[in-house]
């Protein structure tokens, strides 16, 4: 077993403090690296406050929405300057409300730190299932006719994201694995992104970092699900 770092109210085992050293290192060498002016040290930055979100989000806390909400707005200029124009709408039209939303529907049910989470029925996964496909599609055609970049990467990384936002708000334990599957794709857009961007290396190494965050995101909210209907 882990030892435990008690910080405030929040929780944090050693092995997860570890990771996050580790991150925030790799983040920090990789940028001084890499950066070739203010710019892209600028671009950099959201980075660091999304090390904490993606932290908090591992233990399904219902402060990280609220954080992560106000990091989506730094994060939609990012997203502008490397012409993922879907990305960046989704981030400031979409994220950006819908967290703080979140933040505030989470707190109306608490549990802990968390919430009191419910699961989605075969069938409605099914047809969100069905709509993802067609939405996708949609979304593909859409951002080609305006010269997006990485549009099949991209937009897929968008409308997962859209929906982990919306069952995350709605307390729906699946929005952990959506945001897995998201990170996911991500991490192999990060990789594409560094072959002709370099400078965006570091955002490869969150990506990893997302990665494990959201393997521990995805356990410990089917540990609180199962505990809360026991």
């Amino acid at each position: 077993m882990f030892k435990k770092l008690k910080i405030d109210k929040l929780t944090i085992s050693l092995s997860k403090a570890v990771l996050l050293f580790a991150a925030f290192i790799l983040l920090t060498v990789t940028t001084a690296f890499f950066s070739k002016s203010l710019t892209d040290v600028i671009n950099i930055m959201p980075l660091y406050v999304s090390l904490i979100v993606v932290l908090l989000q591992t233990s399904a806390n219902r402060y990280a929405p609220l954080l992560g909400g106000i990091n989506s707005v730094f994060y939609a200029v990012i997203y502008v300057a490397f012409k993922l124009y879907s990305q960046a709408a989704y981030a400031l039209l979409f994220s950006f409300p819908l967290q703080l939303v979140t933040f505030y529907n989470w707190n109306k049910k608490p549990y802990g730190n968390s919430t009191i989470f419910k699961r989605l029925s075969m069938k409605s996964i099914l047809g969100i299932s069905m709509l993802f496909v067609i939405v996708y599609a949609a979304f593909c055609l859409f951002f080609s006719k305006i010269g997006s970049s990485y549009i099949m990467l991209d937009n897929f990384v968008t409308i997962m994201g859209i929906l982990s936002s919306i069952l995350m708000f709605a307390s729906y334990i699946e929005y952990a694995a959506c945001t897995l599957m998201c990170g996911v794709v991500t991490l192999f857009l990060s990789i594409t992104m560094m072959i002709d961007f370099p400078e965006r290396t570091p955002y490869l190494v969150f990506a990893v970092y997302n990665v494990i965050c959201g393997i521990m995101t995805m356990v410990r909210v089917a540990k609180l699900h199962k505990e809360q209907h026991e």
